[in-house]
Order: structure tokens, then sequence, then C-alpha cells
């Protein structure tokens, strides 16, 4: 009887270790990465229209739609970047296993992207910042290091201009400062990460 006892309270006792290491690396992985849920929950609270698949992003396009997103992984995300998100060419040649998207009014830009090899995130966040659609030497912009993680920043009258990257994930804002709720989804979306917002930075220059 004693045996079988025993043999409960440790098996309670590994449980709770495990449950524990599982939350762990949970949290772990949370702070040192953007997280896809965390973005899609700031874009339901706003009540962006999710598309399930690229198809229906491109028809939702087509259709006028307004404050909808996309999420994919794998061959799709990949295809969809390059033949979307990069059709123009202005944006770094990327190997990616995650994407979201959404072109929140005018001429904004949302994306983020994970490398799909390990360690290619500083890589890639550097050459988005050289890119073509990225104009940091006209705004005389340059590379701030955070405590985990590092980002560029900069505006003109309509648009600000907000690259961030933290491990292998980038996230790409181009938010038109005339519509206070893009203004606000950036904001939110900044929040939710634990970075620097575009109104936390205007308020700072």
């Amino acid at each position: 009887m004693r045996s079988f006892r025993r043999a409960v309270a440790g098996m309670l006792v590994l449980s709770t270790l495990v449950c524990s290491g599982c939350f762990l690396k949970s949290k772990t992985k949370k702070e040192n990465g953007y997280s896809y849920d965390d973005i899609e929950a700031v874009m339901d609270e706003f009540s962006s229209c999710k598309t399930e698949n690229v198809e229906d992003y491109i028809h939702a396009s087509r259709q006028g739609a307004d404050f909808k997103y996309l999420i994919c992984s794998g061959k799709e995300a990949q295809e969809f970047y390059t033949t979307g998100v990069n059709r123009l060419k202005r944006f770094p040649s990327m190997k990616i296993s995650q994407l979201f998207y959404s072109m929140p009014y005018k001429g904004g830009c949302f994306f983020m992207v994970t490398s799909e090899e390990t360690g290619k995130g500083n890589m890639y966040f550097k050459m988005l910042c050289k890119s073509k659609a990225v104009k940091m030497k006209e705004f005389d912009a340059e590379i701030i290091e955070a405590d985990e993680y590092q980002y560029l920043i900069y505006e003109n009258d309509v648009y600000y201009t907000l690259i961030y990257q933290c491990g292998d994930t980038i996230l790409y804002m181009r938010v038109h400062k005339k519509s206070d709720n893009v203004v606000e989804i950036a904001d939110a979306v900044c929040e939710k990460f634990e970075i620097i917002s575009p109104s936390e930075w205007s308020q700072k220059e």
C-alpha cells in the first residue's frame, strides 16, 4: 500500500514539473518572439476580417473590402510574400515559414514574417531596413537596439514607417497618420508585443 501511495505521489510531482516546464517554455517562446496569435487577437479586437486563405484575401481585395488580414504558413506564405507583398520588388527576397499581412487604409501596409531558417532574422531585418521601400537614409533614421528587440522608425507628413525584429520574426508597418483607427491598431499591436509604438515614438521626438 505504501509503495502504491509513493508511486501516486511521484506521478503527481512529475506531472507538476512537466506542466511547469510547459508553462515556462511557452512563456519563454512568447518573450523571445512576436506571436501570430497575439497579432490576430488585436485584429479581431478592431473587427478586422480574417480571410481563410490567399484566394479569399485576393477576392476580398478586389471587392474593395477594408480592414482584412491574412495569416498563412509554409509554401502558401512564401508564394504570397514573393508574388503579393513583394510584387514590385521593393522589399528584400526572404525565405519565410509564416506570414501575416494586412493593408489597412490608403497605401498602408502591415506584414509580419518569420524566417524559414533559424538565425536569419537579424540579417533579414537589416536587408529590409536598406530596401527600396524603406528610406532610412533620406530621413536620417537609425536602427535602435532595445532590451529584447531592435527597431527602425521614421515619419513623413503622411506615414509612419516602423520595422521591428525579435529573434527570427520581423514586423513591418506603414501606418497612415491621418487615419486615427489605423494608428490605434498599430499602437495596440505594439502594446501587445511590448515594443515602442508610433504614438510613443512621436511623443519622444
